[in-house]
């Protein structure tokens, strides 16, 4: 009984995740000649999925044994919604809401699943903004401070998508999107990244695990570079503050410097 509940489960879920995953093809609203109405038929669509998102995520919190971490990884998935393709692009913002549903429903049929949220949510610490200016004494003009951020969401049990917004001195950056693949508690991913001076599939291998209660990104050949300004990294092995920091002082981190 309990293997064909499983069965039953993943063969929902499958369809769920198929349906984000192959979307593109039956997008909704893309028979609607582009202007007013085209963009009424998606401002409708992302309404319904925002009303069915807020059901399965009430129904997920009533099931869930930790509450207050499912409560941390929905408001990181806000913020990343908030801040990244998927405010404005119509596409991403649909892909996004079908997998967060998923996510919401298996949760909610599996409260004990094993998604690594533990780990899950939006991470975070204030940067100082520093430019090199030939007009400062010392060479280096301050303008205040930014957020670098990273958010980890569950797309499935597999998987975890990693949203990565650091910034770095003179105003270079990194900035990553992309689905990895859990390897016990390593998170693997292997992207298009830069290797020999050219772009291929597969040269991007960032690892980024959450062993003994530490937060480490490895890119150990820099073949993630292309995600990253000259100054920048997705590898802790440049000294940067921000890699490694214990989850705790993240989580901190976060409630300090954005909404509840």
């Amino acid at each position: 009984m309990r293997i064909r509940k499983f069965l039953n489960l993943m063969a929902g879920l499958v369809a769920t995740i198929g349906a984000a995953i192959t979307f593109a093809a039956e997008l909704p609203c893309a028979d609607v000649s582009a202007g007013a109405r085209r963009d009424a038929c998606e401002k409708a669509e992302i309404a319904r999925l925002d009303a069915e998102l807020n059901l399965a995520c009430t129904s997920a919190l009533k099931a869930s044994t930790r509450p207050d971490a499912l409560r941390q990884e929905q408001r990181a998935w806000v913020w990343a919604r908030m801040s990244g393709h998927a405010r404005s692009d119509f596409a991403a913002s649909y892909r996004f809401h079908i997998e967060r549903i998923a996510v919401l429903r298996m949760r909610t049929t599996e409260p004990g699943i094993d998604l690594h949220d533990a780990v899950m949510g939006r991470y975070g610490q204030m940067q100082p903004i520093c430019l090199v200016s030939q007009r400062a004494k010392s060479g280096m003009e301050c303008r205040g401070e930014a957020a670098s951020t990273m958010t980890l969401l569950p797309v499935d049990r597999t998987r975890a998508r990693l949203i990565v917004d650091t910034l770095f001195f003179n105003g270079h950056s990194c900035s990553f999107d992309a689905v990895g693949i859990w390897n016990g508690e390593v998170l693997e991913f292997s992207e298009e990244g830069f290797e020999n001076g050219e772009f291929r599939p597969g040269a991007c291998k960032l690892k980024v695990s959450f062993m003994a209660g530490k937060l480490m990104s490895l890119d150990s050949d820099g073949g993630c570079r292309s995600a990253c300004g000259a100054r920048g990294s997705l590898s802790n092995g440049t000294g940067d503050p921000k890699w490694p920091v214990s989850v705790a002082d993240l989580r901190q981190r976060g409630r300090q410097g954005w909404p509840k």
